[in-house]
């Protein structure tokens, strides 16, 4: 990504970048069966840790900022841009999901040698590389640019018909 980017501010034109957080999607059927196939028995397998803080993003909201920066090049022209909601601890994140689907689930983190071994694998890897990320994110930077994020609170409301058929 870094040598995209890299590309990208190079090219002479007006650029903006922006950097996505944890797509809350990735909790809705289809998608969550398929990158966390054990979700299908409630269970959330996963190389995080309890207090591991995702950074997380309606993907509507990466459209909103999208747009933005076309409407306004002035102003986000030359910025790397964060899109980021909220950032959360993914037991709170997994309590809230819980919540909203009246179901439980059952989180099941995998040891430091399991997540070694597993590192090939592509969500780990992901899950890997999600740790700590939250520290480079200024959520108040990002609800300066005028484009309001969507909290995982209200997602969950705009989902909670497919939330509540899981």
């Amino acid at each position: 990504k870094g040598d995209v980017e890299d590309i990208v501010k190079a090219g002479g034109m007006t650029w903006t970048l922006l950097r996505p957080g944890y797509f809350l999607t990735n909790l809705l059927p289809p998608v969550v069966y398929w990158m966390y196939p054990e979700f299908k028995d409630r269970k959330f397998f996963n190389s995080y840790e309890a207090d591991s803080v995702l950074k997380l993003v309606d993907p509507d909201d990466i459209g909103a900022f999208a747009t933005a920066a076309f409407e306004d090049p002035k102003k986000f022209g030359g910025h790397i841009v964060n899109v980021v909601g909220e950032n959360m601890r993914v037991d709170d994140m997994l309590n809230e999901l819980e919540k909203a689907s009246g179901q439980s689930i059952t989180a099941i983190y995998q040891t430091e040698g399991e997540t070694d071994s597993a590192k090939g694998e592509r969500f780990v890897a992901g899950h890997i590389v999600c740790i700590g990320l939250d520290r480079y994110v200024d959520l108040e930077k990002v609800k300066s640019w005028g484009v309001p994020p969507t909290s995982f609170k209200q997602f969950l409301e705009k989902h909670r018909y497919e939330i509540r058929a899981q």
